[in-house]
């Protein structure tokens, strides 16, 4: 099931998508991987922030979240870049995803309100 993955480049950002079976154009997992760009200050040339990603309900709790993410990191990432994402402290099962692909927590973001501009505010 996993290994059917349709992959869509705009300009500076690759949409995931993960489908039902080879046969079937019902995605069931989306995410978007960001390249550099001015809204992420804190991604250096080859970084990457994955995300938003969502998964439909009925195929949650099966492992594709977690695996989709260690699948575009795989893909992504090559040698001393980082892969980044942003989680929200209340959302516990996109946290237990994120671990469970290898992903440990670094610091807290904050958004500038006009701009909206992400930048790293507290390291762990």
């Amino acid at each position: 099931m996993l290994d059917h993955y349709n992959i869509i480049t705009l300009g500076n950002c690759s949409i995931y998508r993960v489908y039902e079976s080879e046969k079937s154009d019902n995605v069931i997992h989306r995410s978007y991987v960001i390249h550099r760009c001015y809204k992420f200050t804190f991604l250096r040339r080859d970084d990457i922030e994955i995300g938003p990603c969502y998964t439909q309900k009925e195929w949650r709790g099966k492992g594709i979240y977690p695996a989709t993410l260690t699948y575009i990191v795989g893909n992504e990432i090559s040698g001393k870049e980082c892969a980044y994402m942003m989680v929200d402290t209340k959302n516990y099962s996109s946290q237990r995803g994120v671990i469970k692909a290898g992903f440990e927590m670094v610091g807290e973001i904050s958004k500038s309100k006009m701009l909206k501009i992400y930048k790293i505010i507290d390291k762990m």
